[in-house]
This record gives C-alpha cells, structure tokens and sequence, in this order.
C-alpha cells in the first residue's frame, strides 16, 4: 500500500474548511476487509502528520499563514511520524495528540454506495450541515464525490467505529466522529475520510 502523498496534501490545504480529511493510497493486492483496516491506519499516520504541521507552523513562537509548499515539504519530512498502539482500552481521557490506536477494538461495516450517497446519509449531511460553521454546498458536495469517485459501481465501502483511538474523543463528545474507507477496485485505490463534528 503506497500512500498518494501529493494529491493528499493538496486535497488538505484546498479542502481545509471542511470537517473532512480525505487520504489517497494505491492498492494493488487487495485483500478486503484487512486492506481496509490498513488504509484505515495510514490514514491515522497521516493525520498524526497534519497535526504536527500544524503544530510546528501555527506555534505561537511562528505564527504564520500556512503557505502550502512549506506545508507539504515538512509532510514529507515527518514521514516518521507515526500513530502509536497500545491496548488501552479507554481512550476519553487522554489528549487527541499524538494519537494512539488499539486496533483490537477497530470494526467495520460494510455500506452500499447507495447509502453513502443518500439524501439522508451521514456523509452528506456531515458535509452540508457541519457544526464547525463550515458547512458545503449541495454543489461543492456532487463535484467533490465526482472527481473522487467517478465510478461508484465498483467500490467496497466500510464505515468504522471510533472508539479504538483517541483521535476522535472530540467528536465522541460532541456531535459525532465517522471514518469511511473506500476502495476503487477498478483504479486500485483507497479513498479513506472522516468527519469529526464539534460545536464552535
């Protein structure tokens, strides 16, 4: 599994106002539900990356706008960064970062396309309602999902739960924390995201 690093860093910084992260990884020995667990997991070491760039870059020693070649060279940089395992079971008392994960506590449903994409679905009203003050539009929603899955027929889906790291204590405590993985059989890719959705 091959982390697609640039269009990911990309997709962050354009897509930064949403609630949403979206992590690309190329996949050419597809082995279902495993792989899907292990996409899950680098998407975890990417967030781990995030974070600490903007850490670094949003310091109150550097306060500076984010300029985002100097973004994805310190990504890259951090390519060392990584989550932490652990067999805690409990996870809302310790800080989101750095991020730890028990991974005997990860499970997965499978979804249809059909209900990722419904008017009344998590996803999308994740993305047109989000409580950050960050909402999309229907619009903004359809080109995204578009250009990010241009052939929903051929997609295995999971939806996870979120009580296995603390990465998403927040979202646990407000107004909820969701993490998809998605593979593209016919482009061999995963397309992995969350929401986590917290009041101002």
């Amino acid at each position: 599994m091959e982390l697609l690093e640039k269009e990911t860093v990309s997709l962050y910084l354009r897509h930064d106002w949403t609630p949403f992260h979206y992590v690309f990884l190329k996949e050419e020995k597809y082995s279902g539900i495993n792989s899907h667990q292990e996409a899950v997991l680098e998407f975890l070491n990417c967030s781990n990356r995030f974070r600490e760039c903007l850490r670094l870059m949003w310091s109150d020693r550097n306060p500076m706008k984010i300029d985002h070649e100097a973004y994805a060279r310190k990504f890259h940089e951090l390519n060392e960064e990584k989550i932490n395992y652990t067999d805690i079971r409990f996870f809302d008392k310790m800080k989101e970062y750095p991020i730890y994960v028990n991974k005997e506590m990860m499970k997965a449903k499978r979804v249809t396309p059909k209900a990722l994409w419904a008017e009344d679905g998590i996803y999308r009203t994740s993305f047109l309602n989000a409580p950050q003050g960050a909402a999309g539009t229907e619009e903004e929603f359809n080109q995204l999902n578009d250009r990010l899955f241009p052939d929903k027929d051929h997609l295995h889906i999971y939806l996870w739960n979120n009580e296995f790291t603390n990465y998403y204590n927040n979202g646990r405590y407000w107004d909820g924390a969701y993490v998809w993985s998605v593979y593209d059989e016919k482009r061999k890719r995963f397309t992995v995201f969350d929401a986590t959705l917290v009041l101002d």
